[in-house]
């Protein structure tokens, strides 16, 4: 039995590939599938795929006939994948020998849907530095919400567990992903994002496991970090609509916090750009989210926006200049932090 579908989608990778795929083929839990899609790379990645799978024949090579970009290439390994859980590595990241039979054994241990860990590692020029204290937290399941793991990543709430919105770092049961007919969007930026929460709605058995490394190796020019200089917002219209439906359809009592978590996560955007073109495309982004009047935002100041900002370029200027040059320049971060934990700031 495969317990574990591995997806790496490669892309121009060739200098970090090797170790990429030596950290998988040596993992200690050896009934795994590792699912390699190319996506038409133009250096030497495809032949080192071809390598390491006359050695390994757990190695199993996708190549895309045209670039489909990061969320179709994993989609197509899901749609390969054949393992009780499915856990994506980035083809220039790599792991510790125990990661996916720490991850496995967790997730049997309490029959999660979704097992994280958080000890996510910045590797760069030899350089390790862990995120978190991960060793602080202890292996076991999570009894939080929707509304915690939005204050967590939003304002810093204390969790017993901490979790993030990455498609790495985690196992995924390949059943629970094909039965609720959860894929990636195929958009350049902020799949993750997408994906994380379209879980959530869908109220997943969630369990931590701090053991397992993750190793994130900092660069700009592959597939996986492709396009992150592009304007989160301009995904909106993509992006947020399918989640909302989500949360509509399958978590309806959280859906005014997702809109307001997906707004919050929009406004610091547009705050600190004054232009009419910006105005005129905020207004218009915005009542493509909230559409009925009823679901305008809770958060105080947020609800003033949607009250004033909306009218002309001159209050949309005025609102914006209120947050970054008074709120923001009277107030310490010890108040601006109790400002947006009591919803009145965002």
């Amino acid at each position: 039995m495969i317990k574990v579908s591995v997806i790496i989608p490669v892309y121009n990778v060739e200098n970090y590939l090797r170790k990429c795929l030596d950290s998988i083929v040596n993992q200690t839990l050896k009934e795994i599938e590792i699912i390699c899609v190319d996506d038409c790379s133009t250096d030497n990645c495809y032949s080192i795929l071809e390598e390491y799978s006359k050695i390994d024949n757990r190695i199993i090579i996708v190549k895309n006939d045209v670039n489909k970009g990061l969320g179709n290439t994993r989609n197509i390994g899901l749609e390969n994948a054949k393992g009780e859980y499915i856990g994506f590595v980035d083809s220039d990241d790599f792991v510790n020998d125990i990661y996916f039979e720490e991850l496995y054994n967790t997730a049997k241990k309490f029959n999660a849907d979704l097992v994280n860990t958080q000890n996510i590692i910045d590797y760069k020029n030899g350089n390790i530095t862990g995120y978190h204290n991960y060793k602080n937290y202890k292996i076991g399941l999570r009894k939080y919400n929707i509304i915690d793991i939005i204050e967590y990543i939003r304002i810093g709430k204390v969790l017993d567990y901490p979790i993030y919105y990455s498609t790495w770092g985690k196992l995924f049961k390949r059943e629970f992903l094909n039965k609720n007919n959860i894929r990636l969007l195929s958009i350049s930026n902020s799949e993750d994002f997408y994906f994380f929460f379209t879980v959530l709605a869908y109220s997943p058995i969630m369990a931590y496991n701090g053991k397992p490394e993750y190793y994130y190796v900092q660069r700009v020019d592959s597939l996986v970090r492709e396009g992150r200089r592009e304007d989160d917002s301009k995904l909106a219209y993509d992006l947020f609509p399918y989640l909302i439906k989500h949360y509509h359809m399958h978590a309806l009592e959280y859906e005014p916090y997702i809109k307001n978590f997906l707004f919050n996560h929009l406004f610091f955007y547009f705050v600190n750009d004054y232009s009419e073109d910006r105005f005129n495309y905020f207004k218009e982004l915005f009542m493509h989210i909230y559409q009925k009047d009823s679901d305008k935002p809770t958060n105080l100041f947020l609800r003033f926006y949607y009250n004033k900002a909306l009218k002309n370029v001159e209050s949309f200027k005025f609102c914006n200049k209120l947050y970054t040059s008074f709120f923001r320049k009277i107030f310490s971060h010890k108040i601006l932090d109790l400002l947006k934990k009591k919803d009145i700031l965002p």
